[in-house]
């Protein structure tokens, strides 16, 4: 079942207008749509598993990792 409701989930992601991502707590890409693949000009499997600060603009990147810890916590 949690195969099904995974499968249901990228479905509902990939019917979505925008661009989506979901990340671990490490920030690592877990699962991103269709949109976010082209919006980053790369194909899905690219993307998955890389960490998000690399897509986020070099002049924003240093401070990204601090915020988005906070964040989590």
């Amino acid at each position: 079942m949690q195969s099904a409701t995974a499968e249901l989930a990228r479905n509902a992601l990939d019917a979505a207008p925008d661009a989506m991502i979901i990340l671990d707590a490490d920030g690592i890409i877990r699962l991103a749509n269709r949109q976010a693949a082209t919006l980053f000009g790369y194909e899905r499997e690219e993307i998955v598993g890389k960490s998000v600060e690399l897509f986020i603009p070099e002049r924003f990147r240093s401070g990204h990792e601090g915020y988005r810890r906070a964040y989590i916590r």
